[in-house]
């Protein structure tokens, strides 16, 4: 026969509160740990020489951004995505076609919507390196007013005939 458990409240009580203390100390631990790879990679990320940050150093949540920049780049290196990678995929798909089958022959068509994707993209990474002109956020809309003064019509004279 198996030996029987121990019933007695007090006891339970102690077992419980060693288990949530464990625990605790488990998570603080966690915590720590973490936050001090967070804080490595951030600085290791601002410590890099690289291009200059997107969102300048006097906006408002400009330290978030730059904290949010700083995680992207790491993530960025580690799974090994560059530029040149980048840019030859959205070359690649500039010049995407599609296999089309109908009626047992197959013929290649232009995939006009993964190319206009492809274009998109290769317009705004020509944008930001400089080669295009960034457009502009409020366009300026021109508003001609002429104004015509037509001699003989004296304001004054016709007051005074409403007058009389």
């Amino acid at each position: 026969m198996p030996p029987r458990r121990q019933t007695d409240p007090v006891i339970l009580a102690q077992r419980t509160a060693n288990k949530r203390e464990r625990c605790k100390v488990r998570v603080q631990r966690h915590r720590a740990k973490v936050k001090g790879e967070v804080s490595a990679m951030l600085s290791h990320a601002l410590n890099t020489d690289c291009e200059p940050a997107l969102v300048p150093l006097n906006e408002p949540y400009s330290i978030a951004a730059r904290t949010a920049q700083a995680i992207l780049k790491n993530n960025l290196r580690r799974y090994g995505v560059t530029q040149s990678k980048a840019i030859q995929r959205i070359a690649e798909g500039l010049d995407s076609t599609r296999v089309v089958e109908k009626g047992g022959k197959v013929t290649l068509l232009p995939d006009t919507q993964h190319r206009l994707r492809a274009s998109d993209s290769a317009l705004k990474l020509l944008e930001r390196a400089g080669d295009l002109p960034l457009p502009d956020p409020h366009p300026a809309g021109s508003i001609t007013v002429n104004v015509l003064v037509m001699p003989g019509t004296d304001s004054q004279s016709a007051g005074k005939d409403e007058d009389t």
